[in-house]
């Protein structure tokens, strides 16, 4: 059975490092920072995913024009390219600045693409704060599904 769990920074960066990511064969890890945010883990290790993106579900302008826009699909696509690409595995570790909003959303997406191999009550358990980020929810399944009719 796949666990999933969402997280935040805070507890991602007090437990995991490069070296126990690059050693961990059975997980993996999809760590989403701000987009003006700096990464504590440098690995290009094929079982961690690293992408940019804001907490925001539609573009904030000002005088100047867009000041944060909403998560781009090429993030997007990165993760369910990932997921796909670690689809056997069997523990999936996601994290964001507070472990509720954007990691919330991609823990409910790979709950929800490999809902028959996920134990729900454990998800339950192990995700009980999290609060997904309805836009990415959303769009994530879209461009799943878009990408799997092509």
């Amino acid at each position: 059975m796949k666990s999933i769990i969402a997280t935040s920074k805070y507890l991602f960066d007090r437990v995991f490092d490069k070296y126990s990511i690059e050693e961990a064969d059975d997980r993996c890890f999809i760590s989403i920072l701000d987009e003006d945010e700096e990464s504590a883990i440098d690995t290009d290790s094929d079982n961690f995913l690293q992408v940019r993106m804001w907490d925001i579900e539609r573009d904030v302008k000002n005088l100047d024009g867009i000041k944060y826009r909403k998560p781009p699909d090429d993030a997007l696509k990165s993760i369910i390219d990932f997921v796909y690409k670690h689809r056997d595995t069997q523990t999936f570790i996601v994290h964001c600045s507070l472990g509720v909003s954007r990691s919330g959303a991609v823990a409910e997406y790979i709950r929800d693409k490999y809902y028959d191999d996920v134990n729900q009550q454990k998800f339950n358990e192990d995700n009980k704060f999290i609060l997904p980020n309805k836009y990415i929810k959303t769009r994530l399944a879209e461009l799943d599904n878009q990408l799997n009719k092509q």
